[in-house]
């Protein structure tokens, strides 16, 4: 479970990347993330994380396509060959996806969210690095 910074609501994963915002106050159930990208049809269920009071921040991973003649168990090591950022915005229950700088180093895991920096963790080197969410300009 975690906790919006206003402490107005919470998001709690329920199974099966399944996820669900609940107000503090009530109890009840104000939104329901989506639970997977539209497309491509291949990327992983979301791990959600709160962003701020009315956004999340959602990561989806591209499973590597290097896996002929592994077994599970070495597919499962393989890092993901790309990872996937979705912004959900809890008021309007919309989701769009982030355009990520091609100068972070992919693929990445978010660790963790501090005033609306996110921390990243790079998966294969372990390497620890920060990113911040910009708004693009409208065109």
């Amino acid at each position: 479970m975690q906790i919006s910074p206003d402490e107005g609501w919470f998001l709690v994963e329920v199974g099966n990347s399944g996820y669900s915002v609940v107000s503090a106050g009530s109890l009840v159930d104000m939104a329901r993330p989506p639970t997977h990208p539209e497309a491509p049809e291949d990327a992983t269920d979301f791990e959600w994380k709160i962003l701020d009071n009315n956004h999340l921040i959602g990561q989806a991973d591209l499973p590597s396509l290097d896996t002929e003649g592994l077994t599970a168990a070495e597919v499962e090591s393989l890092p993901p060959r790309d990872t996937l950022i979705y912004l959900y915005t809890i008021s309007s229950n919309t989701m769009t996806p982030i355009q990520v700088d091609d100068t972070l180093s992919r693929p990445f895991h978010i660790t963790g969210v501090t005033d609306g920096q996110v921390e990243l963790l790079h998966y294969v080197t372990s390497e620890i690095f920060g990113a911040k969410i910009v708004p693009l300009p409208a065109q």
